[in-house]
């Protein structure tokens, strides 16, 4: 009975060790080890302004370090421990020797437009046994920041007037008349469009003004707008950038041609551009997911997408459709992907695309974005395909 008693007694006592450890892995504590790892979190408000001066004032909201989340990912093992707050941390963790990736974050790296800010630091870790180490993350704005400005006599002349701004892979973010906030982009190219409304016509007319070349994290532009309307029924608008961006000022002439053409139009089927859809890993769609875009004499139809998983493939991030390469359709096609174009329409069938993306813990979301313009450079609204990709139940 003793006997019996004391293997119940050891049983019991394996089974709470395991739980004990299970838990402990949950928490990302590798109780085995002896080197101790502790971040130390600061966050750096500063952004370089219009003049080339570096301020401590521009970016809103700006996070408190309780606000950083923080990752920890062994290089090695592939394991990882999420904190929702950095001050959540448990300092005493211990961990195996072996080299770690620490991040510490504000935001995501996919979200833009306006009191979005996303701060980022990180460092890799080399960790010996016995070990303890403070790191240094030093939280910065790692997108770039953009205000339009538009004149007085731009203002005046034009029934209506917006942008759109557009970086490279990511959504379009709206800018409306009245806003005088900075939006908070992805750096890197980032496409100024313009929508106007023309005085006596009321015609719409929607284009691209400029493009940013090389928008840096961390940087805050503005981009001013302005008409001359010396010739009435051909106004000239001029989008110039601050001192910090050596690009010229770049002029677009709203020609009869232009205001007056049927500028092309995209539909969407089965999805609703710019709201996001969710999708199970290797599901089959039942029904047809696709853009199409109409309009006679097309002279661009630009696809980008933000996917390494299709990109790493073969895949192209940015392309125009209509001048693209025999290998570049065939890598899109090959990856699921249906394009005809029949009697001046332009398909796009993402339909077998979807079966083929894959859940990726903390990882991005699929976007594709379309844009579409006629010989004269008018746009038509363009839009955007994005899905979320969920784990698969089996």
């Amino acid at each position: 009975m003793v006997l019996k008693n004391n293997i119940a007694c050891y049983i019991v006592a394996l089974v709470m060790l395991f739980l004990a450890v299970s838990c402990s892995n949950d928490n990302f504590a590798e109780h085995i080890g002896s080197a101790l790892l502790r971040p130390q979190v600061s966050v750096d408000a500063s952004a370089v302004a219009v003049d080339g001066s570096v301020s401590n004032t521009l970016v809103s909201p700006l996070p408190d370090v309780g606000d950083m989340r923080l990752e920890i990912t062994n290089l090695q093992s592939g394991r990882k421990g999420y904190w929702s707050s950095v001050m959540d941390y448990p300092m005493d963790n211990s961990y195996l020797p072996g080299r770690y990736l620490v991040e510490t974050a504000y935001g995501d790296s996919v979200t833009e437009g306006f009191d979005c800010p996303y701060f980022f630091a990180s460092a890799v870790v080399d960790l010996t046994d016995g070990a303890d180490v403070d790191v240094p993350l030093t939280a910065k704005l790692a997108c770039c920041m953009i205000e339009m400005e538009f004149s007085d006599r731009f203002k005046s002349y034009f029934k209506s007037y917006s942008a759109v701004l557009h970086s490279k892979g990511g959504a379009y973010v709206d800018y409306p008349a009245n806003e005088n906030r900075a939006a908070f982009l992805h750096p890197g190219v980032v496409s100024v469009l313009l929508r106007l409304t023309m005085p006596e016509s009321g015609q719409d007319v929607m284009f691209e003004a400029a493009q940013m070349p090389n928008a840096l994290p961390g940087y805050a532009y503005v981009v001013s707008v302005d008409v001359s309307a010396d010739c009435y029924d051909e106004p000239v608008v001029t989008v110039s950038f601050d001192s910090k961006v050596q690009t010229d000022d770049v002029s677009t002439v709203l020609t009869k041609d232009l205001v007056s053409s049927a500028a092309p139009q995209i539909n969407c089927y089965g999805f609703s551009s710019g709201r996001p859809i969710e999708w199970m890993e290797g599901t089959v769609s039942s029904q047809p997911v696709v853009m199409s875009v109409s309009g006679t004499e097309l002279r661009r139809a630009i696809l980008t997408t933000r996917s390494d998983l299709l990109c790493k493939q073969g895949w192209t991030s940015g392309v125009d459709l209509l001048e693209a390469t025999g290998a570049q359709m065939a890598a899109m096609q090959n990856l699921g992907l249906k394009i005809q174009r029949v009697n001046g329409v332009l398909t796009l069938d993402f339909s077998d695309v979807l079966s083929k993306l894959r859940y990726e813990s903390g990882g991005k979301s699929t976007l594709f974005t379309l844009e579409a313009m006629n010989r004269f450079m008018k746009l038509g609204e363009p839009v955007s395909l994005e899905v979320v990709s969920l784990p698969s139940l089996l």
